[in-house]
């Protein structure tokens, strides 16, 4: 029953404020310590992820008709992925 209690006091603008400010030092401080060619490769990467994801719901919500181009555009994407996290580290 007090478990139920604390939820009910939960002050979400104050949640919604941490979480802003955790992102917002995150942000700070990955700028500061990578080089733009790091921050550049996460980019592609984060879109990549993306693109899968875009991908990914299409073949849920429309089906997958031409099954051959969805799982090559879904396996391109976790490919690309893969490659580039593995050349990055």
């Amino acid at each position: 029953m007090n478990k139920v209690k604390d939820l009910k006091n939960i002050n979400i603008s104050e949640q919604i404020s941490n979480i802003h400010e955790i992102v917002t030092a995150f942000l700070h401080s990955y700028n500061e310590k990578n080089s733009w060619k790091i921050r550049m490769i996460d980019t592609f990467i984060v879109f990549c992820f993306i693109i899968f994801v875009i991908q990914l719901v299409y073949a849920f919500l429309i089906g997958m008709f031409p099954l051959n181009a969805v799982l090559s555009g879904i396996m391109c994407s976790i490919g690309t992925i893969t490659l580039t996290g593995k050349n990055y580290l």
